[in-house]
Order: structure tokens, then C-alpha cells, then sequence
């Protein structure tokens, strides 16, 4: 049978098993909130697919000026399933908070599987004990503030060792840098001494695992349809995703196994590290391995993506970096560098972090909830089983929260002002999502974002590498990133007057 009979034969069966499914379904009492008009079969996807065909403004602008139609609830379909948007803080605090146990669960893509251990890690699995047996073990051990501050010390000397090796490297490209590498690096050695125990040192892992982080974030985009028309996985031309899920799912396996032998092998293994409890709790080999994976797969794309959108803003800022140096830099003083202790004493560089994430939220639709049973959402009847999605990018740029939200204003998250204490925006900063669910590595993201930026800026002043300044555009699949990585242009702080060359 050729190809082209196949891809008949398939979308034949797909529709057949799109009206099967359909009568099949259990006839729902639900009123859904109003919404975007649909299409037949494939619902509101067009507006996913314009995005990815690119040309068109990213998914999660669309929803928000559609929420100022439709309201702060509104219903879109993936195929021919709801999907409730959640764009205003009051139903955010609702769902994430307030009815948290109601929508605790996760709407996982099928093509996830290949990469989640087939759902047993702490991000893919849904709310129950299982669930909160990780929660503790992450919390407890990965992400444990004792945990996290006995590497202060190498936490800062990794900080230090990062701007040296931008500083030859910039040297050598006549003052110019891409210093996403070197950030990402910086934060994968940070991340693997917490998974597996402080002596964690090894060079080719750091390499080997980011490219590993970039090919998982890029299936995300196609396991979105999966999910929408899962018979698309049996049509030749179209199952190559799921042949590279499988392929990156043995590469991780191969990258974490090693370490995981070292450590069992070890005369005087860590018992603080999260693979300790991994290993003490009996779970699957597999199960493991990606349950340490995650903690990379969450941790470094957000925390560098992070740090280089803030030297973005900085670079086409001058006035707020200097302002921002004067602080890092202890003012008349010259520090050689930041420590821990001093960024929490740093209200400005906060302020600056804190901007960054209200204007570029590393996962500006949050993380997909599912309702574990029937429940209300402002004053809405919603069935079990029903996708719910926050848009932070819209609760982060609502004109009736922020003042001028288009603007990079650190100075709105200072204490001065009095509007930024109120019940409205503390609701309406969610980086990190909130309630049952919130992100578990949300203190450490933010002590490395503030460190990193610190160190960055009290080092070197940042510039434009050419007249432009660096392209802000947005680029989105599950996270939020720079279209295009930023190059910019270093200066030596000891000496303003020269760049390096």
C-alpha cells in the first residue's frame, strides 16, 4: 500500500474514530462559558496552527485579546475538546488556590509518555499520594533549603567562573557574546549537584544533557495535536515525533544511567541529593531517571531563559543597569563579586527579576490543570475530566492591575509603592503558578536568576552588539524563549572606556 493510500486509508479511520468517540461520550449537563467561534472537528485549532506556520502573534496574545471580548473565562476547543481559559486573577486564584484540589490534575499529551516515564514523574502525574510522595521527596531533598544552602559557596564560585569564561570568550570575538550557552552550563551544574550529590563534576553530562533539554522542549509543539487527533500517530508521513520521542527518551536513559551507577557505586554517597530518595523509595529505574531529568527540564530553560531575556531588557534599558549597577556593585565600592547573602539584601535587583517574569513568564499559559471531578469556576458548571488553562500573560499585562504593563517599570515592585501591596497584584504575579501545584523549584529559580544577573552585571556593562539592540521577539512551544538568542556587546566594569577586543 503506498503512501498516499495510507494517508487516506488513516484520516478515513481518524474521522470514524472522531464520531465514535463522540457518541461514546457521556452526554454532559455542562454550560461552557462563551468563546471564539469553531470550526467543525477541528475547533479553535487554526488559530494554534497560524502560530506555528509563524507570521501570526503567539497563542497566548490571541487568548488575551479574545478574554477582552469573551470575558476572564472563556471556552476554546482543541478538536472537538473544551479547554476552559482562565485570564484574569480572580478565576486564576480560583483554580489555582481556592479550588486547587478540584483541578489538580494534568492534561498530558500522549507523545509526553515517552519522556515522563509514562506519567510517574512529579510534573506528568496527577494529584493523589503518589504524587504527593514525590512532592516531599523534591521539597525534602532537590530543592531543600539546607540542601540548597550548603552549595552557596559553589553556587557563587560557578557565578564567578561563568562571567571568566565570557569574558575569554568575548575577548576572542572582539567584545561580542552569546551568552546563553554559558548561563545554561552554568545553571546545569548548579541543578546537578542538588539531583546528585555536591561532588557532581561532570563535564560531558553538562554538555551532552542541554541539547537533550532543546529536543524535548521542541516536541511539544506537535504533541498538542497528537492529543487533538490521536489517529494522526498510525499515518506514515506523520509518526517521525514519535520515533524521535523514543529516540530521546533511550539518549536520556543512556546520559542519566551513568551518573546514577557512579553514585551507587560510590564508598560515600550523598543522603541529602534527590537521587537518594529516588533510590530509597524503590521506584522504577526508569521512573528515576526521568524523575531527575525533569528537575533539568524544568530548571534550566526557565532560569536562563530568565536571565537572558533581563540582559535584554537591561541592554535597551541603560538607565535601569545603571541604576542596577550601582546597586550589585555596593555603590563607591567595588565588589569582585556577589554573594548569596548579598542578593537578598538587593531590593532593586528583586524588583528587576521580579519585572522580568511579570513581562516574560517562562510558561506564559501555565501548565495545562485537568478537573478531577465536577466542579464550578465562576460560577460555571465544569465536568470532570475538563482542561483548564491560566494565560499569566494576560493576568501579567491587565491594564486594571498594572500600570502601563507594555512597560519595563522594576521600579512597580518596589515598596514604596503602595499599589503593588495590594490583595489585586499579589494575585496577579503567578511566574510560578500558586496554590497546591505552584512550581517546587521556585526559591532556588529565583536565588539563581538574581546570583547569575548580579554577578553578570556587576562584571561587565551590557550593550548592544549592534545599533538595533536585541530582538525581543517572543518564540513559544511550551516555554517562552527569544526567538533569536541574544548576542550582545561587554564592557569590563574596571575599565568603562574600552570594550573587550
Amino acid at each position: 500500500m503506498n503512501i498516499n493510500l495510507w494517508i487516506i486509508v488513516s484520516m478515513v479511520v481518524g474521522m470514524i474514530f472522531i464520531v465514535l468517540e463522540r457518541r461514546r461520550r457521556p452526554k454532559s449537563t455542562m454550560k461552557l462559558p462563551p468563546g471564539p467561534p469553531k470550526l467543525p472537528i477541528i475547533g479553535n485549532l487554526h488559530q494554534n496552527l497560524r502560530q506555528i506556520g509563524g507570521g501570526a502573534e503567539l497563542i497566548y496574545v490571541t487568548l488575551f485579546k479574545m478574554s477582552q471580548k469573551y470575558g476572564g473565562i472563556m471556552t476554546t476547543w482543541l478538536g472537538m475538546k473544551p479547554t476552559i481559559i482562565i485570564s484574569d486573577h480572580e478565576g486564576a486564584w480560583e483554580v489555582l488556590v481556592n479550588k486547587s484540589a478540584d483541578c489538580a490534575s494534568r492534561m498530558i499529551p500522549y507523545l509526553s509518555k515517552y519522556v515522563t516515564a509514562n506519567r510517574t514523574t512529579l510534573f506528568s502525574t496527577d494529584h493523589g499520594p503518589y504524587w504527593q510522595s514525590l512532592r516531599k521527596g523534591v521539597q525534602g531533598y532537590a530543592m531543600n533549603p539546607s540542601a540548597i544552602s550548603t552549595q552557596t559557596l559553589s553556587q557563587e564560585n560557578e557565578a564567578i567562573a561563568m562571567t571568566q569564561t565570557i569574558q575569554e570568550q568575548a575577548m576572542i570575538n572582539g567584545g561580542i557574546i552569546r551568552p546563553l550557552v554559558y548561563i545554561r552550563h552554568n545553571t546545569i551544574r548548579v541543578v546537578g549537584r542538588l539531583c546528585f550529590g555536591p561532588d557532581f563534576n561532570n563535564k560531558a553530562f553538562v554538555i551532552g544533557i542541554d541539547p537533550l533539554i532543546n529536543d524535548v522542549i521542541n516536541l511539544t509543539a506537535f504533541s498538542r495535536f497528537s492529543e487533538v487527533f490521536p489517529f494522526i500517530r498510525y499515518i506514515p508521513g506523520l509518526r517521525g515525533s514519535f520515533r524521535k520521542a523514543i529516540e530521546i527518551r533511550d539518549r536520556v536513559m543512556s546520559m542519566i544511567q551513568p551518573e546514577i551507577s557512579r553514585y551507587q557505586s560510590s564508598k560515600s554517597p550523598c543522603t541529602t541529593c534527590y537521587l537518594h530518595f529516588l533510590l530509597s523509595h524503590d521506584y522504577p529505574m526508569e521512573t528515576i531517571i526521568f524523575c531527575l531529568f525533569e528537575i533539568f527540564f524544568l530548571s534550566v530553560d526557565s532560569t536562563s531563559s530568565t536571565i537572558a531575556w533581563a540582559l535584554a531588557f537591561l541592554i535597551r534599558n541603560p538607565e535601569i543597569q545603571k541604576k542596577l549597577f550601582k546597586e550589585v556593585s555596593g555603590g563607591d565600592k567595588k565588589r569582585e563579586r556577589v554573594t548569596v547573602y548579598q542578593v537578598n539584601k538587593m531590593p532593586y535587583l528583586q524588583a528587576v527579576v521580579n519585572e522580568v517574569f511579570r513581562m516574560k513568564p517562562i510558561a506564559p499559559l501555565g501548565i495545562p490543570h485537568k478537573t478531577v471531578k465536577d466542579t464550578t469556576l465562576k460560577g460555571w458548571k465544569i465536568d470532570k475530566g475538563t482542561a483548564v488553562m491560566v494565560n499569566i500573560y494576560a493576568i501579567h499585562h491587565d491594564p486594571k492591575v498594572w500600570d502601563h504593563p507594555e512597560q519595563f517599570m522594576p521600579e512597580r515592585f518596589l515598596n514604596e509603592n503602595a499599589r503593588n501591596v495590594s490583595v489585586a497584584t499579589e494575585r496577579s504575579f503567578l511566574p510560578f503558578g500558586a496554590g497546591m501545584r505552584i512550581c517546587a523549584g521556585m526559591d532556588l529559580g529565583k536565588l539563581q536568576v538574581g546570583l547569575t544577573l548580579a554577578n553578570l552585571i556587576n562584571k561587565f556593562e551590557w550593550v548592544a552588539a549592534d545599533g538595533d539592540g536585541p530582538d525581543m521577539t517572543d518564540a513559544y512551544t511550551a516555554l517562552l524563549r527569544m526567538k533569536e538568542p541574544l548576542v550582545a556587546g561587554i564592557k569590563l566594569r574596571t575599565n568603562l572606556g574600552t570594550t573587550l577586543s
